[in-house]
This record gives C-alpha cells, sequence and structure tokens, in this order.
C-alpha cells in the first residue's frame, strides 16, 4: 500500500457531513494534525454534553457509510487488504507504519479510525491489560487474540 497523508485526504471526504459534524470528527480524531480530543473537551467547545458528542460522532459514521464515498471506500478497501495480509489481525501501530510516512503513522491514527469504522468488515480491539490495540476482520475474534497470546506467553 503506497504510502499517503491519510488525515488530510478522509478530511477532504468528508463532504457529506454538515461543517458542525466534520469539525467534532476533526476534533475527536485530530484529523487536522492536532491532538485528538475528548468528547468532554469537545461539548464544552459545542456548548453539548459529552454524551451529546459521542451521539453526533456515531451518527456521523451512520451517514459516512451510506453516502459511499468512492475516496473513502478505496482507502478503506485497502486497509482491509493490508489487515488480511498480516493474517486478519493487525497492532494498530503496525498498521498506521504501514499506511503512513513513520514520521506521521502516530498521526494517522485517528484517520485509520475514521476510515475502518466505516467499513462493516473491520473491526477494533480495544486494549486490555493483555493486549494493545488491535485492527481485524470481523471474522476475527478477541477470544482468538486472548488465545494466541496465551500460546505465545506459554511457549516463551
Amino acid at each position: 500500500m503506497a504510502k499517503v497523508n491519510l488525515s488530510k485526504k478522509v478530511l477532504k471526504n468528508l463532504d457529506s457531513l454538515k461543517e458542525r459534524e466534520q469539525e467534532i470528527l476533526d476534533l475527536r480524531f485530530g484529523l487536522s494534525g492536532n491532538s485528538p480530543k475528548t468528547l468532554q473537551a469537545i461539548g464544552k467547545k459545542h456548548s453539548i454534553t459529552r454524551e451529546r458528542v459521542r451521539q453526533v460522532v456515531n451518527h456521523c459514521f451512520k451517514k459516512l457509510k451510506k453516502a459511499q464515498n468512492k475516496t473513502l471506500e478505496e482507502i478503506s478497501k485497502k486497509i482491509e487488504i493490508t489487515i488480511k495480509a498480516e493474517g486478519n489481525l493487525i497492532p494498530e501501530q503496525n498498521l498506521a507504519s504501514k499506511i503512513a510516512p513513520q514520521d506521521k503513522a502516530l498521526k494517522t491514527l485517528g484517520a485509520i479510525e475514521v476510515v475502518c469504522r466505516i467499513n462493516p468488515k473491520l473491526t477494533k480491539i480495544k486494549k486490555t491489560p493483555k493486549t494493545q490495540v488491535f485492527w481485524a476482520t470481523k471474522d476475527m475474534k478477541l477470544v482468538n487474540v486472548l488465545k494466541i497470546n496465551k500460546s505465545i506467553t506459554q511457549a516463551l
């Protein structure tokens, strides 16, 4: 996969969203290059509750899934192919390194989340005491990750 400035591409392709929705997604995921903001901080800026911010973010993802933006779909498909090539599971930081230039990989995590969340075939496996954050295909379950982790731990 060619390394691109994913955050800029994602930000340019949010045209199916209202301006306020675009700003909230940008703030939440740091698409403009700033650090991602908490629901609380975004809510304070927009004079809404953090729960309302969460609802707006979820609504944005529903709209993006329906919008069928060709650019976002292409990026999402390439990420899906990258994840499948890694055995249907890849640590989030490794995925970022495969997609973005090394010096921009960490700032790409928010854009990766936006693109992956609009792909119904991908899922995020959240950090647990025994694992880091992973992106996986839907058929890869956390219980499988924990089994693999346990096997590796026992082998070492």
